[in-house]
């Protein structure tokens, strides 16, 4: 049956079996350069994002084949196209290696991109390297539930666009950083943030800590932005705050603020306001240009001494104070408060406001109820008051 079928063919259907040869071949030559085409195109791909090359081959191998098998130059030409297709699709899963998102970590250096869902995941650091510039997209953020290390060096690090949030857990430390224009610069949920050199600048909340949060910043500065929130521990040392709307809020019974050798001043609003039994220390500071120095409607602990409190409309604001922890507020020069040095503003348990200094009030001192005790007053201005070098 064989001899007789491959007789006839040759006899009967020589043509037709030259078009069939001839159809495999160009079918395998289809497959073979659609699939070649197709390797090279996911080549390209695996040079963008990784692992285009095997998509490339695989899809040009299974094209060619197919095509071969089918006799057909579509069927070449299909499985190129297909292997092609596949190789850069599966290349630029990869993304670009500038972009933050998802969980990041290792060294990041140069212009990046902070995109959706970047995270520093509990267990892993991420370090940014000196002169690293990262533009964050809006509505976004740097998230650090993990480590987050600022290298330092002589150009820093700066974050745009948007700022850094600290979650339970997260540790951020380093030198040098400088977030602009975001919602808010510091947003501590968690964590703790020990930092030098660092520049805030129009953000609408520079800092906002969280119950439970620790927030250290030496040396640095915030301007053209608004107030900040504490609803646990700030400290803040050699920092100029140039506020546009209140200051700093202490917001929480359990917080604390603490702030030596600082320049302090906002457009126009209060500075310091507390409204619950939260600790205040500042000392060795300059603050002015405010309506109200300090403004204490509720106060558990308070520490002021050592300050220049000067050119605002009231230095002092005092009342409220309430619980065990000591209250004083000495050796502080009241200087050109245009309204009051220290007016009260309602019973409080006992706050020793002695030995302090004023001139040219509009009025030194304005008690209205009991517990404020500002006697003692000196004859001559304190001597090394204000920020120490």
């Amino acid at each position: 049956m064989k001899t007789t079928r491959f007789a006839l063919c040759g006899v009967l259907l020589a043509s037709a079996c030259t078009a069939e040869i001839i159809d495999n071949r160009t079918g395998n030559a289809g497959g073979s350069s659609a699939g070649q085409a197709g390797g090279q195109a996911g080549g390209s791909g695996s040079q963008n994002g990784g692992g285009g090359s095997g998509g490339g081959v695989a899809g040009g191998s299974a094209g060619g084949t197919a095509g071969g098998a089918a006799g057909g130059t579509a069927g070449g030409t299909a499985g190129g196209t297909a292997g092609g297709t596949a190789g850069g699709a599966a290349g630029s899963t990869g993304g670009d290696p500038n972009a933050l998102t998802g969980n990041v970590s290792g060294d990041k250096c140069g212009n990046l991109t902070v995109g959706a869902g970047a995270v520093v995941a509990a267990g892993s650091t991420l370090t940014l390297c000196d002169g690293a510039v990262l533009t964050v997209s809006a509505g976004n953020s740097l998230t650090v539930s993990g480590h987050l290390a600022i290298a330092a060096g002589a150009n820093g690090v700066r974050l745009q666009g948007g700022g850094l949030v600290i979650e339970a857990g997260g540790v951020v430390d380093g030198a040098k950083l400088s977030i602009a224009n975001a919602s808010v610069g510091i947003a501590a949920h968690g964590g703790q943030v020990t930092l030098q050199e660092v520049t805030l600048q129009s953000c609408a909340t520079p800092i906002d800590v969280a119950a439970g949060a620790s927030v250290t910043i030496a040396r640095g500065s915030s301007a053209m932005g608004g107030g900040s929130k504490v609803s646990g521990t700030l400290s803040l040392a050699h920092f100029t705050y140039a506020a546009q709307g209140d200051g700093i809020t202490l917001d929480n019974d359990n917080a604390s603020i603490t702030v030596t050798d600082s320049v302090l001043s906002t457009g126009g609003s209060d500075f310091f306001s507390t409204s619950s039994l939260g600790t205040l220390t500042v000392q060795y500071s300059e603050v002015t240009a405010t309506h109200c120095a300090f403004h204490t409607n509720r106060i558990g602990g308070l520490d002021v001494r050592m300050n220049n409190i000067h050119g605002n409309s009231y230095g002092f604001m005092m009342g409220g104070g309430a619980g065990p922890k000591p209250r004083v507020v000495t050796q502080n020069n009241f200087v050109s408060n245009s309204a009051v040095g220290i007016e009260q503003t309602s019973d409080s348990e006992t706050i020793d406001a002695t030995a302090n200094f004023f001139m040219g009030n509009g009025m030194d001192v304005h008690l209205t109820g009991t517990g404020i005790d500002p006697s003692n007053r000196l004859a001559a201005a304190v001597m090394g008051a204000g920020p120490r070098p």
